[in-house]
């Protein structure tokens, strides 16, 4: 685990800004131009669609998914400009592995077909430049681990290529990428469904319950119909004695207890709240807690800061609240959600040479919390116990499991754990002895409670 502690006021990296600074300089400045202001018309959209007057009725994603590595800079670039526009989780992501790429920066422009990497990440793949950076990731760490002559493999369709090749000892190792998506579908259905939800039960909160909800949903959330909560909690709720666990049966069991309104205010006195933040999630709600969603109805004053309209709300003080965080502990949501790492591997053997003798790098992040990740673990390692590589030389897998956090009391703060799986009948031994993609080597064991992966560890 590496944290970093927040600068006060605009954020001092030398090696984010380099790296930065490399990446926007192969976009004419108009081009930029454009980009930044389409990105901060897409936020400022996503941002009112929140509110209904006062009341904030929506917890928002405001990623750009259009233009994403636009967004990546846009958001890198705030830290550094406009910290009122920074947005804390994202850039928890995205800082990280800029600090990494800037930290090697002169290393990393003499690599053998950068320069097409980067052009067409911030063009034809503008919307899904994550696989390129991973790629980009991963021929540092081959450098860093002794080789020479590393290069990006150009495409030559319909052939089949890895991604990168790297030489020591007289030996050529050839190297493929692959890295699942952020969240598996079936979480982004359930999550959307969970809003439906939300949506028809918080309409009766208002002015009227001001309670913190802690669910566990054991039957999945698609089976429920859209009024399920106002169904089961409503008539209820003018009778109970809080704090309680008012609801526990076989489709949900239901914890209750009131916002803390003396905190809430105490806080408020002294400071403005990022909206959305991990802080604001912690004052409204009491906690953070990256096992469960957290979503909420609040009524109050947000305030904006100068004249800055785009990632610029701010919660200054709170007349209503109420909350919820859920989850779903159905073991066939968790099995759903806890992607394989199988067919990316089946799809990454397919790009390399037989002769040769090859590694697939792949990546994930663990956004669902230990049950899923759990769950996932052991379907990675009975995949590797049982994966042919049809006939290919491969010599090994590496898996890059990581998470970022955005704690109110740092800046970011990221987790990698990397797991290795030798595989064939190769005499050679693991090729490389740095893992790390992002946490330097010094801070990669970084585990004083000596639990092997990062998601059964305490969060920051």
């Amino acid at each position: 685990m590496i944290r970093e502690i927040p600068p006060f006021g605009k954020y001092i990296d030398n090696d984010v800004q380099h790296a930065i600074n490399w990446i926007k300089g192969h976009l004419s400045q108009n081009e930029w131009i454009n980009r930044y202001s389409k990105i901060e018309q897409s936020i400022r959209s996503k941002m009112l669609k929140s509110f209904s007057g006062n009341w904030m009725i929506e917890y928002p994603s405001i990623s750009i998914r259009e233009d994403r590595i636009g967004w990546y800079l846009y958001i890198s670039d705030a830290a550094f400009n406009n910290p009122i526009g920074y947005d804390p989780n994202e850039g928890a992501r995205i800082i990280p592995i800029l600090k990494r790429l800037g930290s090697e920066l002169d290393v990393l422009k003499k690599i053998e077909g950068i320069e097409d990497k980067i052009i067409k990440m911030l063009t034809i793949e503008r919307s899904q430049p994550d696989a390129t950076i991973f790629e980009i990731l991963v021929a540092l760490l081959w450098i860093r681990n002794g080789y020479e002559n590393v290069k990006f493999i150009g495409e030559s369709p319909p052939n089949k290529r890895p991604d990168i090749s790297a030489h020591l000892n007289g030996y050529e190792w050839n190297i493929e990428c692959k890295r699942l998506s952020m969240r598996a579908e079936y979480s982004i259905n359930e999550k959307n469904k969970w809003s439906k939800m939300w949506g028809d039960f918080r309409k009766n909160l208002k002015n009227k319950y001001s309670m913190i909800f802690e669910m566990t949903f054991h039957v999945e959330l698609s089976s429920l119909p859209d009024n399920f909560l106002s169904c089961q909690l409503l008539h209820l709720l003018p009778n109970i004695t809080i704090p309680c666990k008012v609801i526990d049966n076989d489709k949900i069991s239901v914890n209750v207890r009131y916002v803390n309104y003396d905190k809430i205010k105490e806080h408020l006195v002294d400071y403005l709240v990022k909206f959305p933040s991990e802080q604001f999630i912690e004052l409204i709600g009491g906690k953070r807690d990256n096992n469960f969603e957290f979503t909420a109805i609040v009524s109050g004053k947000f305030s904006e800061i100068g004249d800055h309209k785009a990632n610029n709300i701010f919660l200054d003080d709170v007349e209503f609240a109420s909350a919820a965080y859920w989850q779903c502990d159905n073991q066939q949501s968790i099995n759903t959600k806890a992607r394989d790492i199988r067919k990316r591997l089946s799809s990454a053997v397919q790009q390399l040479p037989k002769e040769l003798p090859s590694i697939v790098h792949i990546f994930l992040e663990t956004l669902d919390g230990s049950n899923v990740e759990i769950a996932r673990n052991k379907k990675i390692y009975n995949t590797m116990k049982t994966f042919n590589a049809d006939g290919k030389n491969l010599a090994g897998v590496y898996c890059h499991l990581i998470q970022s956090y955005a704690p109110p009391d740092q800046a970011w703060v990221i987790d990698e754990t990397v797991h290795y799986f030798k595989k064939g009948s190769t005499s050679f031994p693991e090729p490389i002895k740095t893992r790390s993609i992002i946490i330097p080597e010094h801070e990669a064991d970084d585990n004083p409670q000596n639990i092997p992966v990062h998601w059964l560890r305490p969060s920051p």
